[in-house]
């Protein structure tokens, strides 16, 4: 299946967690080349989990990165989809709220980590897919190289406290588990 740049996609809190994968995917949502979507319930898990590790960030911290992602997609954020839950089957019952959410959006995509909790013979009823941001960034790469390239300078441009280099920002894409897109924009440097 060919992505379809521009589509609404719902980011899973596994893909939001880690600071370069989530920094990513907002510049390439900045560039328009898809809808991000989130929910509060998103945004709790993955700042839970990044509290549970580094203890460091603080609520406030972690509220003003989620403050700042709603400010700057003023749409993203999924409300009123809490009646759909209990209708939905997944093999994780705890993800269900991630396909009300994109059910209720009218969502193309689930990007996740976790797609074996998101069946396609399930998903197929709605007309989503569920992807893993690899898969889904190489399938970019194929239609609009240029945006994830821009996205990509525009992400190491804005990291000045510390300044990383482009090669140290495509290797940690290998630690949040993008080893093929890494690979591949290594090649491209």
């Amino acid at each position: 299946m060919a992505i379809k740049t521009g589509k609404v996609v719902i980011l899973d809190a596994n893909v939001l967690y880690p600071a370069s994968l989530r920094s990513f995917l907002l510049y390439l949502a900045y560039n328009e080349i898809f809808q991000p979507k989130w929910t509060t319930q998103i945004n709790d898990e993955w700042q839970r989990n990044l509290a549970s590790k580094l203890p460091d960030l603080t609520v406030e911290k972690l509220q003003g990165i989620t403050d700042t992602m709603n400010r700057a997609f003023p749409d993203a954020l999924v409300t009123d989809f809490e009646s759909i839950i209990n209708s939905l089957t997944l093999p994780d019952a705890r993800d269900r709220h991630v396909l009300a959410a994109a059910i209720k959006a009218d969502g193309d995509y689930i990007i996740t980590h976790n797609t074996k909790d998101f069946p396609q013979n399930v998903l197929a009823f709605y007309n989503l897919e569920a992807i893993t941001p690899d898969k889904w960034v190489m399938r970019l790469l194929d239609q609009d190289f240029e945006g994830v390239i821009e996205s990509l300078h525009m992400q190491v441009e804005s990291l000045t406290n510390p300044p990383k280099t482009i090669e140290e920002v495509v290797s940690s894409f290998a630690k949040c588990g993008m080893k093929q897109t890494s690979a591949k924009l290594r090649s491209l440097l």
